[in-house]
């Protein structure tokens, strides 16, 4: 499809200002835009995005829309939106209702074992009180929240005693709501190995090349660009049998999964994704070229193959305590610019910053590293790493060495890296 013809608006919620800057020059015009309406709007919402030559922010949804001839979904809540431009002729990249599986833990649980495909073990648990209980007889499990991660991010169970002041913490955080609050309690599953594919779905359809890899939790990602039919049948397996359910949801857009592999193989779904991943979103819109096409031809139900431009990618995440309520500004060479993808990203008078949005979350964006080989990638990226200055700013790239075992241990799993 000739995307150059094409006006293109991405609706985000700020995660991935990098992707839309890398897709940008592709088309005719890029609109970038993130929620920002309240009773009491502030500025900082307006400002993802912001200050970029190569798209234009803009304010107003609906007049965006109208303009667009492509609408691109990168994050999930937007299913409603989704159906009703496709209702309306719209070509839409995304998740559609597909979402789901995302935002309802328990309901996406039922769902994988409809499908065959074994998800992690968990208990739903109502209200707070119910939720201290449970964690005082439940060591070593994980608490997760459906839909709203804003009001907080999975945290592990060792103990109660070690978790109590979490959840004193959260009383006085979620305040009436710890009455109806509902939680999910999942099961740690160890010893295992955690891998997953990054990779994206045209009703059911998958491409036959993909990237895969593993992420050391917030911190780093390694992987590859593989051939769909080299991934073992036991990594793939969960995206072929979800095939009849994308084709039921009209599901047109990114999806990752979250492994956790045993000796034997045995395969726990832990996470899906409906959306880009964060990491390694930042590594795959570098290691293919063609992602307009992709999107644009996706988005009308025909499947176009990525272009491999690297074969190899490792991220490191790029953390700021400091940034999550304070204006962080970053600096780096304009060579290491393609490199550096950033969360809530605007430009003012020339300076790179990160808006801050008060959601208690560290990762400011990440670096990247691409190559040939493994080892090229991960020198790649610590070079470019020693070069991303900002206050307070922390780059782990020393956990790459530790992460080199995983890709090793991953062949007893045949998965060569």
């Amino acid at each position: 499809m000739e995307t150059k013809n094409l006006t293109a608006l991405v609706i985000d919620n700020g995660l991935f200002v990098g992707f839309a800057l890398r897709i940008a020059p592709q088309f005719k015009e890029l609109l970038y835009w993130t929620p920002w309406q309240s009773a009491f709007p502030k500025s900082n919402q307006l400002l993802p995005g912001d200050g970029f030559d190569e798209m234009q922010r803009v304010k107003y949804l609906w007049d965006a829309i109208e303009k667009a001839d492509l609408v691109i979904f990168l994050d999930v809540y937007w299913g409603d939106l989704q159906d009703k431009l496709v209702h309306d002729g719209k070509m839409v990249w995304g998740s559609r209702r597909g979402e789901l599986l995302e935002l309802n833990r328990m309901k996406s649980k039922k769902l994988l074992r409809e499908y065959g495909i074994q998800p992690s073990p968990a208990v739903a648990v109502h209200g707070l009180d119910e939720l201290r209980a449970y964690l005082k007889d439940h060591d070593n499990v994980f608490v997760k929240i459906s839909s709203n991660r804003g009001d907080f991010e999975t945290f592990e169970n060792k103990r109660y005693d070690l978790s109590e002041p979490k959840l004193d913490q959260l009383e006085h955080q979620l305040g009436a709501k710890k009455l109806i609050a509902e939680f999910v309690v999942e099961e740690s599953i160890e010893p295992a190995q955690e891998w997953g594919i990054d990779a994206f779905t045209i009703d059911g359809q998958w491409p036959v090349r993909t990237f895969s890899g593993f992420e050391s939790k917030d911190v780093a990602f390694i992987g590859k660009v593989m051939e769909w039919d080299a991934i073992p049948q036991y990594l793939r397996e969960p995206n072929e049998k979800l095939s009849p359910l994308f084709d039921r949801f009209g599901y047109r857009g990114f999806f990752s999964t979250e492994l956790r592999i045993k000796e034997d193989r045995e395969t726990f779904f832990i996470d899906p994704c409906c959306r880009l991943p964060s990491p390694p979103n930042e590594i795959q819109q570098m290691v293919f070229d063609n992602w307009a096409d992709i999107i644009a031809s996706g988005s009308t139900g025909i499947m176009v193959e990525p272009n491999t431009v690297h074969t190899y990618g490792v991220c490191a995440m790029i953390h700021s305590s400091f940034a999550d309520q304070n204006w962080q500004s970053l600096k780096f060479p304009e060579d290491v610019r393609p490199f550096v993808k950033l969360r809530n990203h605007c430009k003012i008078n020339g300076v790179d910053y990160v808006v801050p949005q008060a959601v208690g979350l560290p990762e400011v964006g990440a670096v990247i590293g691409l190559g040939e080989t493994l080892e090229e990638a991960v020198e790649h990226l610590k070079e470019n790493a020693e070069q991303v200055e900002g206050y307070y700013l922390e780059i782990k790239t020393e956990c790459l060495d530790s992460m080199m075992e995983t890709v090793e241990a991953g062949k007893k799993l045949g998965i060569d890296l």
